[in-house]
């Protein structure tokens, strides 16, 4: 359901730990606002702490920044609602 938000403004980051994998994907909207390149940085920059096996503060970097972003180019509005779970989803041993 990512592309379902009102604005297109879903996120997700997705780790795979098997693949030693990191993706940021990301909707419509923020496509739109962001280059792909910042999203690219902060793939790397996460990626920067994971390789120091700083896993928690490289995954506190990714949300602060996504956030900032968020928060910068779609500002809070009265009717705003949170329409995606940020629920953390494990498929552990897949």
């Amino acid at each position: 359901n990512l592309n379902k938000t009102r604005d297109g403004t879903g996120i997700l980051i997705l780790l795979v730990l098997k693949e030693r994998k990191l993706e940021i994907l990301a909707d419509k909207g923020i496509n739109s606002k962001l280059p792909q390149g910042e999203l690219n940085s902060v793939v790397v920059k996460t990626t920067n702490f994971f390789r120091n096996s700083r896993f928690v503060d490289g995954i506190i970097y990714a949300i602060e920044v996504l956030f900032g972003h968020l928060t910068k180019y779609f500002p809070r509005k009265s009717d705003d609602k949170n329409e995606l779970s940020d629920d953390v989803i494990t498929e552990a041993g897949k």
